[in-house]
Parts: C-alpha cells; structure tokens; sequence
C-alpha cells in the first residue's frame, strides 16, 4: 500500500495561487495598454471655457480644482491626462 505524502495537496494549492497571481496582472496590463493610446479631447474656446470630457468649465484652473479632488479611479481618461498634463505645466 502506497501512503500519500500529506504535502501533495498543499504543494498544487500553492502552485495554483501563484498561477493566479502571475497570469491576472498580466490581463491588466493589456487593458491598461489600450486605454494610454486613446486621444484625449481637451477643447478651449475663445472665452477661456474649456471642455474635457464632455464636461465644461470657465478656465483651466477652475477645471483642475475639481478634478484634481476626484480619485484618479473615477476619473475619465481624459480628465487624468488633463490633470497630469496641468501639474507639469505648473
């Protein structure tokens, strides 16, 4: 009678986490990947109101106030590329 070594199942559930853990960030980083090459539209008009997003405001520093308090998570692409963008000019 052969007896089972009690560190087998031990041993293929440490393997699967590690699997796990190094194949799920990798999907991520894909997905990452395409949203850096979508184009930002940041438009500004004559009377100094600036669009983002969809969204307007009357200046640039008005709209980096309010946005620079949103989590970067809630954030759309092109209101972070504003507010990266904002911080580097400053």
């Amino acid at each position: 009678i052969k007896e089972e070594n009690p560190y087998t199942l031990l041993m293929v559930i440490a393997s699967a986490i590690i699997l796990l853990i190094l194949i799920v960030p990798k999907s991520n980083v894909n997905n990452n990947s395409t949203i850096k090459t979508t184009s930002s539209e940041i438009i500004e008009s004559e009377d100094k109101t600036i669009e983002i997003g969809g969204e307007f405001y009357k200046s640039k520093e008005e709209a980096y106030k309010l946005l620079k308090d949103i989590p970067q998570t809630r954030r759309t692409d092109e209101e972070t590329i504003f507010v990266e963008s904002y911080k580097l000019e400053k």
